[in-house]
């Protein structure tokens, strides 16, 4: 340690020397060794501390010892800067030894790449041992390593842990992180994603964890981008940000063209890195084999010819030749040249601005000007932030109209700019919006507009939501001129103030109106049933009732012109908040765009019932720093927010621990119908429409808009996705016309259409679309011929355990723009079941026809049937090939990997995700969702390849039964369950009858029964793999609901 302090003083003994020397001097310097790359927030510097973007190649040498030497050279030809090389701990192939990782350093030093070390033994594996022995690996590489630093990146494992999931990938890399750090290596690391690197969301979800674990801080992390990360240029924009977002440095390890299962859209991987300044290593230089050979860059290994593929990759407009620069190290480059003196040699706080800002060129006319002045910020922070009125600020938001648009001057990096619309107590929630034209004025500067279909497009036109409006830079820096709206043509002008630049740092709020604005009278509280705590800083106290996925609370630091101190957030601290409803709905969201962590969402560690049944949240200290990190001095806003449940807020606190500071001032713990000094701001209502009055407006499937059918998902953005079968949703409207948004995860894009999904939109009871998903975002439209009350109900045709279905913007026109949820329905229903009540092939009577998704439909199943005749809402859990003991197996092999009641409390069994990477069959689903007055189960027909008849395995079966029904009942307390099994066979119906009646004995639990189903008949039709037709399905259901009818009453 004493050795870096004493280089981190004379570095910046060099950096006073620059700043103090004449503007045309510049400082040589040689390239530390020693030191070499290290990571300084999202970016990498070599040694000479130079930003290095890394444009490079991946080769296979473990299986081409031979022909290293050759391709080495070749790549270097070919343009690439870094080449990242395959080794073999002896794991799975032969060992690369220590002499050959040397050659290997030696013959990238000479050709002047930067060399990446990888150990691929560990791809796809699961644990931690086998990521240890490739850290174990490096350390016995070290004499090769140490002494490199500026020239060799340590890529720990390729691609291990190929679960999609955050937590084994996180304490794995800690360990691994720890092992090669006390084994004094100081190389930058490089960590791939998990999901076979194609899972950011682990970098997202936990990559600062794991960059803290590194007591140096030099760690970078790595996404490989094929068809399930890299599948569509949305995928690819949205992955590089998600990580870009953590301030974490990334880049793509491996890309390809294509690959097994669909397109990559390597175009858009290659030039938005360039846009970004990330960097990417392409795979792989020669040498594929076992059907992707197509993925070879080059013909031969001298790289004498090119194949389509290699040329994109050295010659394209975003390839090698054009964007490819030799790192400084081996070019002794200089130290880019120092920025002038200032007139002051006091260091400032903010940024200098002249007294008289340079004078942008007039607004058009028309225009309400929101900034005139300079403003500098740099990579992922606020330059400006405008609240609106109805949020208690100065802009008003009625003035966006579709023939106005805004415009911002700017100098600095081109395309580093965006404008980002916040509306979350009522409107889209957080949408980041790019310009769609730029111009250079005769000022020098750039000049962007963001016209009305460019917003729309991504936030949609609620702008009577609206909160905020921030300028942010990107992945670059700016300087803010002006920010003006230009009004259309039947638009009055606004007077509204601008914001001036004397002092440049904008961050504060605007002050709130006098009057805020409250859309509900207040309810008189009385003392919280929870008394305020000793030491604690109470933020409300009251009673605020809050829908799903609003913001109960708001609270401003003082940094950002608010009252809450967070230097009072200590280790030994928590916030609290008490409340009534819907028990796991809470989350809190601290942000800070101006320079920290960006947006955290944090979830409570603990949630305790008091003795009045409300609930206390309690958020510890080590629960938000494992999402946020500890840069509470950055802290801007704490949000209180519901997920996808509703509560009533009675109290949110801090309690401080001893280690706090002493707060000055402490808001008030009265409880009061007046606002609190943070007051709660919630939308002003939009004028009603006239009775009758049509109007065109967009909603999502929110549970205020539609009624849920069965077990989905809402993600952050509003987005609804469905992966069970027949799941989905229902609304009605009076008016005419329509358009569903749905959506696809990262299989739509994949080849493979039996892994595609099916899906169906019915409009008033007639059938519109019957489609596969495969686009990431189409948009289906319905016309009728005149307005009338209409019903649309969109499901999910097939099953689980493959593609998920997302549906986005529902816009009609209907009277005053609404749509509401249909009625619920007279009883509620829950099916759990196997490959026939999926609807296993039922649309293809070829016993031969294979599996596939397109010939998947549960609404033709016997459970949907039944719901229809029993006038039931439903919810169908259901997986092909699925059972109690045992799924379908050979030769009685047992398989209780995957089986039923391992994934009955998850959304669903599957291994896809959903749009934004949330895995169904890790997801816990929330049973106060939907009680079922019953529940049928229809399972045994798999668990019978494994129990054969065997007398042990009837017995294993029977007791696994009894079990799934204990597990069940706890679940749904007041339901009836139904045992059933029989359409495709009853080998085990008696053990499912002896099952139900142990389980009575056991519990004294009557509410249970059992039932056969008739077996199928040939005459009746038979589906693919000998399932049963719709007609068998049809008899089910009648003998199902008569039985139902008369166990119920109904």
């Amino acid at each position: 340690m004493k050795r870096m302090k004493k280089l981190w003083a004379y570095l910046l003994v060099v950096a006073m020397l620059v700043t103090f020397m004449p503007g045309n001097a510049y400082v040589k310097a040689a390239a530390d060794t020693t030191y070499g790359f290290h990571v300084s927030g999202a970016k990498l510097l070599d040694a000479n501390g130079n930003p290095f973007v890394m444009r490079g190649i991946n080769h296979a040498h473990t299986w081409y010892k031979d022909q290293s030497t050759t391709a080495i050279k070749a790549m270097a030809n070919a343009g690439a800067n870094t080449v990242r090389l395959v080794l073999s701990n002896g794991v799975q192939w032969n060992k690369d030894d220590l002499s050959s990782v040397k050659s290997l350093i030696k013959q990238c030093k000479e050709n002047k790449m930067v060399a990446v070390l990888e150990v691929h033994d560990a791809t796809g594996k699961q644990t931690t041992n086998e990521l240890l022995a490739a850290a174990d690996y490096f350390v016995e590489m070290k004499d090769a390593l140490i002494g490199n630093e500026a020239y060799v990146i340590v890529n720990i494992a390729n691609e291990w842990d190929g679960t999609w999931e955050s937590s084994t990938w996180k304490e794995g890399y800690i360990a691994a992180i720890k092992k090669i750090r006390d084994a004094g290596i100081k190389n930058t690391l490089m960590i791939d994603a998990a999901g076979w690197g194609q899972y950011p969301k682990s970098i997202a979800e936990s990559g600062k964890a794991v960059f803290a674990s590194d007591p140096l801080a030099n760690t970078m992390f790595s996404t490989h981008m094929y068809e399930y990360a890299g599948g569509s240029a949305s995928m690819v924009k949205n992955n590089i940000d998600s990580v870009a977002a953590t301030g974490l440095c990334q880049v793509i390890g491996e890309f390809g063209w294509k690959h097994t299962d669909g397109d990559v859209a390597e175009e858009t991987i290659m030039s938005y890195c360039q846009q970004k300044g990330i960097g990417y290593m392409a795979w792989s230089w020669k040498g594929n084999s076992g059907g992707v050979e197509y993925l070879d860059l080059a013909n031969d290994w001298a790289g004498t010819s090119l194949s389509d593929w290699g040329n994109e990759i050295v010659n394209g407009a975003n390839g090698l030749k054009e964007t490819s620069k030799i790192c400084s190290v081996f070019t002794d480059a200089t130290v880019s040249q120092a920025p002038e003196s200032s007139a002051s040699n006091e260091p400032t706080k903010y940024p200098c601005v002249t007294s008289l800002p340079p004078v942008s060129e007039a607004p058009a006319a028309g225009s309400v000007n929101l900034f005139k002045g300079s403003k500098e910020a740099a990579s992922w922070s606020n330059v400006l932030e405008l609240t609106t009125v109805k949020d208690g600020g100065t802009f008003d938001s009625s003035m966006i109209t579709k023939d106005g648009y805004f415009t911002v001057e700017y100098t600095g990096d081109k395309d580093a700019f965006e404008l980002v619309f916040q509306s979350w107590s009522g409107g889209t929630g957080w949408a980041e919006v790019t310009s769609s034209q730029s111009t250079v004025n005769t000022s020098g500067n750039y000049v962007s507009k963001i016209s009305y279909s460019d917003i729309v497009s991504v936030y949609g036109d609620k702008f009577d939501a609206l909160d905020r409006l921030y300028v942010k830079t990107t992945n670059g820096s700016i300087v803010l001129k002006s920010f003006n709206y230009v009004t259309g043509a039947s638009e009055p002008v606004q007077s509204v103030a601008p914001v001036e630049s004397e002092e440049p740092v904008i961050t504060k709020e605007p002050a709130k109106s006098e009057e805020p604005v409250i859309s509900e009278e207040p309810v008189v509280s009385v003392q919280p049933s929870k008394p305020v705590t000793d030491g604690a800083i109470n933020f409300f106290s009251g009673s605020k009732e809050v829908s799903a996925w609003q913001t109960a609370l708001e609270v401003s630091t003082k940094k950002n012109g608010g009252t809450f101190d967070p230097a009072v957030i200590t280790k030994d601290g928590y916030f609290a908040v008490t409340f009534t409803g819907t028990k796991d709905s809470l989350q809190v969201i601290f942000q800070s765009w101006t320079g920290g962590c960006g947006w955290a969402v944090v979830k409570p560690n603990q949630v305790t019932t008091n003795t009045d049944g409300s609930y206390t949240a309690v958020f510890d200290y080590d629960t938000v720093t494992t999402a946020y990190g500890t840069s509470y001095d950055l802290l801007d806003r704490i949000y209180v927010q519901t997920q996808n449940g509703s509560i009533v807020l009675q109290s949110v606190d801090y309690v401080t621990g001893k280690m706090a500071p002493a707060v000055s001032a402490m808001p008030s713990t009265e409880p009061s119908i007046e606002p609190s000094e943070e007051p709660i701001v919630s939308s002003t209502p939009s004028e009603e429409p006239k009775p009758g009055e049509m109007k065109t407006a967009s909603h999502f499937a929110t549970e205020e808009n539609v009624k849920v059918i069965g077990r989905t998902y809402m993600s952050a953005t509003s987005e609804r996705w469905l992966a069970n079968t027949a799941s989905g949703i229902e609304f009605t409207y009076y008016g005419n016309e329509g358009s569903v948004e749905i959506l696809g995860d990262s299989l739509a894009t994949g080849e493979s259409l039996a892994n595609k999904a099916r899906f169906a939109i019915y409009v008033n009871d007639k059938l519109l679309v019957d489609d596969m998903v495969e686009d990431t975002s189409k948009t289906y439209d319905f016309n009728l011929s005149g307005s009338g009350l209409v019903t649309v109900n969109i499901i999910k045709l097939s099953e689980s355990a493959s593609a998920t279905v997302g549906i986005g913007k529902i816009t009609v026109t209907s009277e005053g723009g609404k749509i509401m949820p249909t009625p619920s329905k007279k009883h509620r229903i829950e099916f759990i079941g196997d490959s026939i009540t999926c609807g296993y092939g039922i649309d293809d009577e070829n016993i031969n026809g294979g599996f596939k998704n397109s010939t998947e439909d549960g609404s033709k199943t016997y459970a949907y049937k039944t719901a229809q005749n029993l006038d039931a809402d439903y919810s169908i859990v259901s997986v092909s090939g699925i059972g109690v003991v045992s799924n379908y197996t050979s030769a009685g092999v047992k398989s209780d990997e995957n089986v039923m009641p391992k994934y009955y409390d998850k959304i669903a069994y599957s291994w896809s995700t959903f749009g934004d990477w949330t895995s169904p069959a890790k997801t816990d689903w929330d049973f106060t969702k939907f009680q079922p007055e019953a529940v049928v189960i229809n399972l045994g027909t798999n668990d019978s390849s494994y129990v054969a008849h065997d007398a042990t395995r009837e017995a294993e079966f029977v007791d696994a039964y009894v079990a799934f029904i204990k597990q069940i009942r706890e679940k749904n307390p007041d339901a009836a369950i139904f045992c059933t099994l029989g359409i495709m066979g009853a080998d085990l119906y008696p053990q499912i009858e002896q099952a139900v009646a142990e389980y009575t004995a056991q519990t004294g639990d009557k509410n249970v029964t059992s039932m056969q189903f008739d077996s199928q008949q040939m005459s009746d039709g038979i589906c693919v793999d000998w399932h049963p037709s719709e007609k068998t399905n049809t008899k089910a259901a009648a003998k199902l609901s008569a039985y139902m009818k008369e166990v119920m009453g109904w």
